[in-house]
């Protein structure tokens, strides 16, 4: 294990303190989690601009999320944030969502092609009586 040292000014150290106590982690931890995201993150991606997204839990919901993240911390000797689980579950919920909103569409793209190619008529045709 390495050292590190850095002088950061103190606003930035006081909003650490702050997150520290929020997350209820070490300053270690903390600066692993960052420079592990830092590192992770695909190439080309930049900062993206965030957007805050708050909800309500019951009390037993957030105690199996605690103890999980605890379990993950004791199996993988890495600290999950409740922050990066959630979003985890998000992003992989909607990854799902995204391939069954893509196979339903190419689905029902296939059944109207093929009755388009039946020659059954699809409610859009007219027939017309001429009497001459």
């Amino acid at each position: 294990m390495s050292k590190l040292t850095v002088t950061i000014p103190d606003d930035l150290h006081q909003k650490i303190r702050e997150e520290l106590e929020r997350q209820v982690i070490t300053t270690s931890q903390f600066i692993e989690q960052a420079v592990t995201t830092f590192f992770e993150k695909p190439k080309g991606v930049s900062n993206m601009a965030t957007r805050t997204l708050a909800f309500q839990v019951s009390e037993e919901l957030l105690q199996r999320i605690k103890t999980f993240l605890a379990r993950y911390e004791q199996i993988y000797h890495r600290k999950l944030s409740q922050k990066e689980f959630l979003v985890h579950l998000i992003e992989r919920e909607l990854d799902e969502a995204e391939k069954d909103y893509e196979r339903i569409t190419t689905e029902q793209a296939a059944e109207e092609n093929a009755d388009v190619d039946s020659g059954e008529p699809d409610g859009t045709e007219m027939e017309v009586d001429a009497q001459y």
